[in-house]
């Protein structure tokens, strides 16, 4: 599949995704489906994904599976999706000692 990607252009190309992130999310498809920025509550983690990309401007970093032990210590495969913000070009959050 990447037969053609030297090793230096993968990692570029894997690094490119988080540069400039300053914040995340974690959702997951076990969760009430609320957006935890504006209160919305959606139908299911697809709609909450596709909520925070298009209204929040949220690039999504990782999707996953996540196991979880339920009340009866039953085991339970979660879908866990982190979103993140991108800060804009020359914009930094970090706070400097005067």
């Amino acid at each position: 599949m990447y037969t053609d990607m030297t090793v230096e252009r993968m990692v570029a190309c894997m690094t490119d995704r988080y540069e400039g992130v300053d914040a995340i999310v974690r959702v997951d498809s076990d969760g009430d489906g609320t957006c935890k920025l504006c209160r919305e509550t959606l139908c299911g983690l697809e709609d909450l994904v596709n909520h925070y990309i298009q209204v929040h401007k949220r690039r999504l970093l990782h999707v996953g599976g996540e196991s979880v032990r339920g009340g009866g210590g039953q085991l339970w495969l979660v879908t866990v999706a982190v979103l993140g913000r991108v800060r804009k070009h020359g914009v930094s959050r970090r706070v400097t000692k005067e």
